[in-house]
């Protein structure tokens, strides 16, 4: 029978519960009632012994909600919120567009949109208010409606899709950067163990996982010297210096945050170094000045030669995209473009059948063939508008 044992929670199936129910009626009642799943009685056992079960699943649910390893959604958000860990929310796409507007016109952030062609529910709109000061085109960023990973390639967000007086066109000349997803279970469940491994202050590793938690970021690495010269990451003596990547084209508005984050763990009398300047206050209130630094986004110019069949292929732009939103998301700080990329990433593609050639570089017009390097402070970005596809049928 169900119960709390020395090796945990233990539940019956439906059909134990069921068993026991007809065994204990048989035996009370008389041993000749009609049990069978056709009468009367037969189906209101069924009907018990499934409620049964399913307020046992319950009360496993329960139960799972105290073990990190097996509570699921909302008991595991609540079981991080006790160690301090916060699921995080899904993020919105963004892009810098150009508009074409006149002068005074001014765009509302969440009133007016433009879509992307052939997909209206791709919509995107200013990321705070915009007043032209002049006739013409003006750079304006832009974000996704909706959070998550919303697509909108270089040169395809072109549809105004909330006409105003004076918003004459709308275009983009890069991929949007693509928001994430809302944080998984597992990924949750992983990032809540590294925080508690690394609980403390003082440590590169409390650094990291406090820098971490902050909004918007998606990799930190806090790099350390201890010595009395600058060592080879170029980080002077007896200073720490922060890392951070929080998209290819950050805002700044969580500058203050990080910086807090880094001065509420940092060791006392170890100075920060960085190229970004922002505030935190000390515990009496007074500002500090605290420096870290961003990775700095390195462009890659890829050609792809490709034999297709003609009659599945989805044409070479929908390849572009689709190579560089794949790409994009194996990249990390300091890891080297690899060749192997280029047939992985695309064999699966309708259509294509071979990789014939490719190039790759850090200029357009690229001619490499073997891997490209990227700085520890660098990390490699692919826009759909530098990468290059030829096809040829496939003989």
């Amino acid at each position: 029978m169900a119960g709390l044992t020395p090796q945990g929670l233990e539940r019956d199936s439906v059909q134990d519960i069921k068993t026991r129910i007809e065994a204990k009626l048989l035996a009370r009642i008389s041993p000749t009632l009609d049990i069978s799943p056709e009468s009367q009685l037969g189906q209101l056992i069924g009907v018990f012994s499934e409620e049964a079960g399913a307020t046992q699943e319950l009360i496993q649910v329960a139960y799972d909600a105290f073990d990190p390893d097996r509570a699921e959604d909302a008991q595991l958000v609540s079981l991080a919120k006790l160690t301090g860990t916060v699921k995080r929310a899904a993020t919105k796409s963004r892009v810098e567009a150009t508009v074409t507007l006149e002068a005074g016109t001014t765009l509302l952030a969440g009133v007016h949109f433009a879509h992307v062609e052939d997909k209206p529910q791709a919509r995107f709109t200013p990321v705070e208010d915009f007043t032209a000061p002049s006739d013409g085109e003006h750079a304006v960023w832009f974000e996704a409606e909706e959070p998550g990973p919303v697509a909108a390639p270089a040169g395809k967000l072109t549809v105004i899709a909330s006409p105003v007086v004076g918003w004459s066109a709308v275009t983009n000349t890069n991929d949007a950067e693509l928001g994430l997803p809302e944080e998984s279970n597992e990924a949750l469940r992983a990032r809540r163990e590294q925080e508690l491994q690394s609980s403390g202050n003082g440590t590169v590793d409390a650094i990291e996982a406090a820098v971490s938690k902050v909004e918007g970021v998606r990799y930190v690495r806090c790099f350390e010297n201890t010595t009395d010269a600058t060592d080879q990451n170029g980080v002077p003596p007896h200073a720490i210096e922060v890392l951070i990547f929080d998209g290819i084209s950050p805002t700044g508005e969580n500058n203050d945050a990080i910086a807090q984050a880094i001065w509420n763990t940092k060791p006392a009398g170890i100075r920060t170094y960085g190229a970004v300047p922002a505030n935190a206050r000390d515990r009496r209130g007074e500002q500090q000045t605290v420096y870290f630094s961003r990775v700095t986004p390195k462009a890659v110019y890829v050609e792809i030669d490709v034999d297709v069949i003609t009659a599945n292929y989805v044409g070479d732009p929908a390849v572009s995209v689709a190579f560089a939103e794949r790409a994009n998301a194996l990249q990390s700080t300091g890891s080297p473009v690899r060749v192997r990329l280029i047939d992985s990433l695309i064999y699966d593609i309708p259509g294509v059948v071979d990789v014939t050639g490719f190039r790759l570089g850090f200029a357009p017009g690229p001619t490499g063939t073997t891997n490209l390097p990227v700085g520890v402070r660098e990390v490699a970005v692919f826009d759909s508008s530098n990468v290059t596809v030829t096809s040829s049928e496939a003989s």
